[in-house]
C-alpha cells in the first residue's frame, strides 16, 4: 500500500509537467445551433498514452501524505475501447459559423516513446440531436 502513496505524485509529474497538452477546434458550418453533441475522439492506443483526469500539483513535505479533495475540472472522459483510448466531451450547443474548443479541458497527452513514427490519424465521431447522422473523420497529427 506504501508505493500508492506517491502515485498522485508520480502522475502530476508524468501528466502536467512533461504531457503535452492537446485540444483542437470544432466549426459548425450549418445555419444553427448544434444541440446536446457529443464529440468522441480515438487514439491508438499503442501509440498514445493519456491522462484519464488532471492531477493536483504535490502539498506539503513529500513523506508526509495528506489526502486532498479533488477538484473537478470538467475534464474529458476518458476510457479504453478495443485498441484505442477514447476521450468524450458533451457542449450542450456548439454556434454556428464560430470556432469552439472541442475540451474544456487540454487532454494530457504522452507518446509512446519505443513507437518511432511521425505522424498519425485520430478518428473523430460528433454526434448532435438536430443531426440526421454522426458526423466522422480522422486528423493528422504530426508528432515532433
Amino acid at each position: 500500500m506504501a508505493g500508492c502513496i506517491y502515485y498522485d505524485n508520480d502522475c502530476y509529474y508524468l501528466y502536467e509537467e512533461n504531457s503535452t497538452k492537446f485540444n483542437c477546434q470544432i466549426y459548425n458550418d450549418g445555419t444553427e445551433f448544434l444541440e446536446d453533441v457529443k464529440i468522441e475522439l480515438f487514439f491508438d492506443s499503442n501509440l498514445f498514452i493519456i491522462a484519464e483526469k488532471i492531477y493536483e500539483k504535490p502539498h506539503g513535505h513529500p513523506l508526509l501524505y495528506t489526502a486532498i479533495k479533488p477538484i473537478d475540472y470538467d475534464y474529458p472522459v476518458i476510457y479504453s475501447d478495443d485498441n484505442y483510448i477514447v476521450a468524450e466531451t458533451y457542449h450542450d450547443q456548439i454556434r454556428h459559423k464560430t470556432l469552439t474548443n472541442v475540451f474544456n479541458q487540454d487532454l494530457r497527452i504522452l507518446i509512446n516513446p519505443n513507437i518511432d513514427i511521425d505522424d498519425t490519424e485520430v478518428k473523430y465521431k460528433i454526434g448532435a440531436k438536430n443531426l440526421a447522422h454522426h458526423i466522422e473523420g480522422t486528423l493528422k497529427i504530426i508528432i515532433k
